[in-house]
C-alpha cells in the first residue's frame, strides 16, 4: 500500500505582510497578506483587525503572533459562544440567569 498523506511545510499556516502591519491606512482597514499553503506554495490574501466584541464569520482565520515574531493563521472550525456542559458550569447559569426576581444572591 502506497502512503498518500503528503508532509505538511514547516511553515505551513505562517502569514507574512510584505507591505507591513501599517499599510491599512486609507485601505478600508485591509492589510496585504501572503500565506504559506501545506505545499509550501504561497498565496495572497488580505487580513484586518477586529474589534472586540465583533463576532467572527465561518471561513474566518484567527492570526496568532507566536513567539518568534511571525503570525500562524489558525482555521475558525467553530465560530459561536462556546458549548460548556460542566455541571458546574451549569449550576452557576442557572444561579445567575434564575428567573426568581427575590433572589439576589449574585448582585
Amino acid at each position: 500500500m502506497s502512503d498518500d498523506k503528503k508532509e505538511r511545510h514547516p511553515d505551513a499556516g505562517i502569514v507574512s505582510f510584505p507591505l507591513g502591519l501599517n499599510a491599512a491606512q486609507g485601505s478600508g482597514g485591509w492589510i496585504p497578506a501572503v500565506m504559506t499553503q501545506d505545499d509550501g506554495s504561497q498565496t495572497l490574501g488580505a487580513a484586518r483587525t477586529i474589534a472586540d466584541g465583533q463576532p467572527l464569520t465561518p471561513g474566518s482565520s484567527l492570526l496568532l503572533r507566536e513567539s518568534d515574531g511571525r503570525f500562524r493563521a489558525v482555521d475558525l472550525d467553530h465560530v459561536g459562544p462556546a458549548k460548556v456542559t460542566s455541571r458546574v458550569y451549569r449550576e452557576g447559569y442557572d444561579r445567575i440567569f434564575a428567573s426568581s426576581s427575590s433572589d439576589n444572591s449574585v448582585n
